[in-house]
C-alpha cells in the first residue's frame, strides 16, 4: 500500500502567485523539470491519521489570517523537493501559524524551514551554481491568502510523484 500524505500549502495571492509560476514554468522548461504551482508547505499529515482534511481546513483558516513574508533569498539545496527555492525568514505570525496548524492537524511540532521551491530536480552543483547567476528573485515581499490541501505520495522524489498531486480543498485567508 502507497502512503499518501496530506500537504497544507500557503498559497501565494494573484500577482506574486503569477510572477512565481512564470518563473517555475521557465525553469522547468529550461531544465526538463515538472511544473507546479508556487506554494510554502506549511505542515504534512499522513492521510491514515486525518480522516477529514476538509474540516481540519476550516478550523484552521478561523484561526489563521492572510500572512505577509519579506525579502525570500534565493538558496540552493540537496533535495529534490528543496533544489532551488526562495528561503523566508520565520517570523511570529508566520511561527504562530504553524504552531496553530500543529494543533488543528495534531502533529507534533518540529523544526520548520519556511521556503517555496522554484524547481523540482535532482541537480548538479554546476547548474545550481549557473542558476544562481542567473534568477533575480522577483519579489521583496509575498503575501500568502489562502490555504490549500493538497494530497501526494508520502515520498516525492519524481517528476511522476509531482504529477500525481491532487487538490482536495482551497480556502481564503480573511
Amino acid at each position: 500500500m502507497v502512503k499518501e500524505n496530506y500537504g497544507f500549502w500557503l498559497m501565494p495571492e494573484e500577482g506574486a502567485r503569477r510572477d512565481l509560476q512564470y518563473l517555475i514554468k521557465g525553469l522547468a522548461l529550461e531544465y526538463d523539470a515538472v511544473v507546479f504551482e508556487p506554494h510554502l508547505t506549511l505542515n504534512i499529515v499522513s492521510t491514515s491519521e486525518l480522516s477529514d482534511p476538509e474540516k481540519a481546513l476550516d478550523t484552521l483558516v478561523k484561526r489563521s489570517k492572510k500572512l505577509l513574508l519579506k525579502h525570500p533569498k534565493l538558496t540552493m539545496g540537496k533535495l529534490f523537493t528543496q533544489s532551488v527555492y526562495l528561503r523566508f525568514n520565520e517570523s511570529q505570525p508566520l511561527t504562530a501559524l504553524y504552531d496553530v496548524s500543529c494543533e488543528v492537524l495534531q502533529v507534533p511540532s518540529a523544526p520548520f524551514y519556511p521556503h517555496l521551491s522554484l524547481i523540482y530536480k535532482n541537480l548538479e552543483e554546476g547548474l545550481k551554481a549557473e542558476m544562481r547567476r542567473k534568477i533575480q528573485v522577483p519579489l521583496e515581499r509575498v503575501t500568502f491568502d489562502a490555504i490549500r490541501v493538497m494530497k501526494s505520495s508520502a515520498s516525492v522524489e519524481t517528476k511522476a510523484d509531482v504529477e500525481n498531486w491532487q487538490t482536495i480543498c482551497e480556502k481564503n485567508l480573511i
